[in-house]
């Protein structure tokens, strides 16, 4: 097992020179780049992003985005810089310096200390499975949709070779210590040094076009989420979409019948179900488009008070726990009659875009008789967006996509969209595709009763206002 691991992650790690694109600066990319200079003199930069042409992202995205750039590797006293040490990638992790403890002290022991602070965003490269592209694609396909699978803002990064090979040689020092030869994260970090930064060259989907920096995607880290186990299920890895597509949450969206008839009308009887079938069609729509190899594992959720207020359906974070909930927070939220749900959160984006697609190789999409009427109508939309040479710069610019990612044959996004698109507009036209995972909607006895009236995108659709 063991050896075929290592073998694949070769197999992925050389892979990059099939497709040779250094990171180059480009003044067209970003609505703004804060630059950082690295102890080692390197001018790094970070890329708040542009949005996608007709698309008005949240005031917490650009809130976010502007956290994730303000975030000084080496200056800021309060942020600990560590070597990820867990799965496969060998990234780095970013955790508040803890009361009591100091910056210094933290990194010189390799992060391994008797407690961390809070992590608040990871920076992952193209390596093992990870490719940047996937990261920054997936925020903004997410955003694009109407925000689907909650996915976490994540911007353009740049960090100075020489500061990031201090990092990679502790992080060999640790799992040199903490691992046999043969661990994945062992085998990971080891191919950072002296593979790629002994010869940058050879590696243009790690390191910029002046080989004095490496590149990559860094990302809010979602806290206090936990596994969606009811997704994941339990088993090998081998096995993972089989037993997905056995699961009692995907044979709810093969279901024939509308929703109508497979909950009741209350809020509380029907808010979890619509919830888990809109965050699975959504789930399969987003891996299909940016061909994720990894998802069936990697699918978490967070909890969320639900209620419907002046014809809007309010979504409130839990304070503690579904078993020891903020006792006020639970009153107020009984008050207006509000019901506790699981919701899906897609934290983990970046095995994607250039990988085998097992949406597509598992045949998810067959399954899919329920979709939310919204997501349908954007996805439409974006399609047709897609033949615009404005919204193909925008991803080859702002997620770093090559043509490959965009165009190639089989596999690029626009022939997944093209491909996606045809089949849900034939099946909805047949009636076969139920528009119905609305929650509002559906309490309110407002959903679409023959979705086969609204299979064609609206004439002057804007999809800023279809909420």
């Amino acid at each position: 097992m063991q050896y075929r691991i290592f073998s694949f992650l070769l197999v992925v790690l050389f892979s990059q020179l099939a497709q040779a694109q250094f990171y180059h600066k480009d003044p067209a990319r970003g609505l703004n780049v804060n630059m950082i200079t690295s102890p080692s003199g390197i001018v790094e930069e970070c890329i708040l992003p542009k949005r996608f042409p007709g698309i008005e992202y949240s005031d917490r995205d650009l809130k976010m985005e502007q956290k994730l750039c303000g975030l000084d590797f080496y200056n800021h006293p309060q942020l600990a810089v560590c070597p990820k040490l867990k799965s496969t990638n060998p990234g780095i992790e970013l955790h508040v310096v803890p009361e009591g403890s100091t910056k210094a002290a933290i990194e010189s022991a390799n992060c391994q200390v008797p407690q961390l602070g809070k992590k608040i965003a990871k920076y992952k490269n193209t390596i093992t499975c990870s490719y940047t592209p996937a990261a920054l694609g997936y925020y903004h396909v997410s955003r694009i949709l109407g925000g689907v699978g909650n996915v976490p803002q994540s911007v353009v990064r740049t960090m100075s070779k020489e500061n990031h090979l201090d990092v990679v040689k502790k992080a060999i020092a640790v799992t040199r210590a903490k691992h046999t030869p043969g661990t994945i994260i062992r085998i990971a970090w080891e191919r950072l040094w002296p593979a790629a930064h002994g010869a940058p060259a050879k590696f243009p989907k790690i390191f910029d076009v002046d080989l004095t920096s490496i590149y990559g995607a860094l990302s809010v880290n979602v806290t206090d989420e936990e596994k969606y186990s009811e997704l994941n299920g339990k088993g090998s890895y081998e096995s993972r979409y089989v037993r997905f597509k056995n699961s009692s949450a995907y044979n709810e969206v093969q279901s024939l019948k509308p929703i109508s008839e497979m909950v009741g009308p209350s809020l509380q009887e029907s808010a979890q179900q619509i919830i888990r079938m809109k965050d699975v069609s959504d789930m399969i729509l987003l891996d299909y488009l940016l061909n994720q190899l990894d998802r069936i594992g990697n699918i978490h959720l967070k909890y969320f008070w639900v209620y419907v207020y002046q014809n809007q359906l309010i979504k409130v974070s839990l304070k503690g726990t579904p078993a020891l909930p903020d006792p006020e927070q639970k009153t107020q939220m009984n008050s207006v009659g509000a019901v506790l749900v699981k919701q899906m959160i897609l934290r983990d984006n970046d095995c994607g875009v250039a990988k085998d697609n097992m949406a597509k190789l598992s045949g998810l999409l067959d399954g899919v008789h329920h979709l939310s009427p919204q997501t349908y109508r954007r996805f439409l939309w974006f399609t047709s967006q897609l033949q615009n040479p404005e919204s193909q710069e925008f991803f080859k610019r702002e997620t770093l996509f090559t043509d490959n990612d965009l165009k190639g044959v089989g596999r690029g996004l626009i022939t997944n969209a093209l491909l996606v698109a045809k089949t849900l507009q034939n099946r909805c036209k047949q009636g076969q595709l139920h528009l119905d995972l609305d929650l509002k909607a559906h309490v309110q006895s407002q959903n679409i009763r023959d979705s086969r009236e609204h299979c064609d995108l609206p004439a002057n659709y804007n999809p800023n206002l279809d909420n």
